[in-house]
Order: structure tokens, then sequence, then C-alpha cells
């Protein structure tokens, strides 16, 4: 996880995939967003 939020996943394999919750909160409240990851290998 970078400091900007920003997740990078190198080198991406089948046991990466699945489900990512970001959470930010501050003095105001918090908030989340879940995101799914499907890996799809291709062949070339």
């Amino acid at each position: 996880m970078h400091d900007s939020g920003l997740l990078n996943i190198t080198k991406v394999s089948f046991s990466d995939r699945g489900k990512y919750t970001c959470v930010a909160s501050n003095i105001y409240g918090t908030v989340n967003n879940t995101v799914t990851l499907r890996v799809i290998f291709t062949s070339g």
C-alpha cells in the first residue's frame, strides 16, 4: 500500500484473487469500499 492509498500488486498470481477492502477514517467518521480482484491469465 502506497501513502497515496494506491494498492499495487506486481507479479499477480491466482492466490492474489479475492476481496480487498479499503477503510478510511477521520474525526468525521469511517467509510469503506470493497472490490473483488479476479485473476485471468491468457496465452500470449
